[in-house]
């Protein structure tokens, strides 16, 4: 089975794993052989749905209800210039 991860941003690619950025803003590294064949990201820099494994989601605590806290508008509030 697989779990479905909306609005994630791949911080960083390897050969190996995905350091993946969550909606919350959470970041887990996830080894590409955990990423699911549908999942539309792959690639540093890439911004969509990941899809990962039941099992990588489960030791690593991943719930897509926790996780769904809108990334690119934290995003915007961190890095947005002073007044």
């Amino acid at each position: 089975m697989a779990i479905t991860f909306e609005n994630v941003k791949i911080v960083r690619a390897t050969g190996a794993a995905v350091w993946a950025e969550f909606a919350n803003g959470r970041r887990e590294w996830i080894p590409i052989s955990q990423v699911e064949s549908d999942s539309e990201i792959w690639d540093e820099g890439e911004e969509g749905t990941l899809v990962i494994s039941d099992w990588i989601a489960s030791q690593k605590s991943l719930d897509p209800e926790d996780l769904d806290d809108g990334w690119q508008d934290q995003a915007k509030a961190r890095y947005s210039p002073r007044n």
